[in-house]
């Protein structure tokens, strides 16, 4: 058997390649994790939620107020050469420069520049009737998505056009 680096905390035991075992009284079970709608892997831990990639960092550098980065983009490779702590700032702009972030920018435009259809006048966005009615954008922007009215109108997204 190879000679993995490990470190053992409570009844865990969690190696450097990204593995964690779970002790029990006559047996030890691997821990996979609960996948999340983002990616990223949950784990049971002194009774609260961790991801899992940063129970990997905590048991080998201790805890931190910074941000995990998986430096290959993968967030199911939890092998602790792959992870590091580095501010919110650094991690958002390695995602850019790694293109994970691309399909949000590319919603964000597209959402952006979506027509607006109010009192039987369109819009070039919600944030331009914003500006027409005086409230804020993010006002303008939740009563279309929940169909509310915005001075006695309900404001809708208009189709793309193709």
């Amino acid at each position: 058997m190879l000679n993995r680096k490990y470190k053992k905390i409570d009844n865990l035991i969690i190696f450097e390649d990204g593995a964690i075992w779970r002790e029990y009284s006559n047996k030890c079970k691997i821990v996979e994790g609960t996948p999340q709608r983002k990616g990223y892997l949950n784990v049971k831990f002194r009774g609260k939620i961790w991801k899992k990639h940063r129970l990997i960092m905590f048991a080998f550098y201790g805890e931190s107020d910074l941000t995990v980065d998986h430096i290959d983009g993968n967030k199911l490779n939890n092998n602790i050469s792959n992870l590091e702590y580095v501010t919110n700032r650094e991690n958002v702009r390695r995602s850019f420069e790694n293109g994970l972030r691309e399909n949000q920018r590319i919603k964000l435009i597209e959402r952006n520049n979506k027509k607006v259809l109010w009192n039987g006048k369109v819009y070039n966005s919600a944030k331009e009737l914003s500006l027409i009615l005086n409230y804020s954008k993010s006002a303008c922007s939740m009563a279309i998505k929940r169909g509310s009215k915005l001075n006695g109108y309900v404001p809708v997204y208009l189709a793309k056009e193709n």
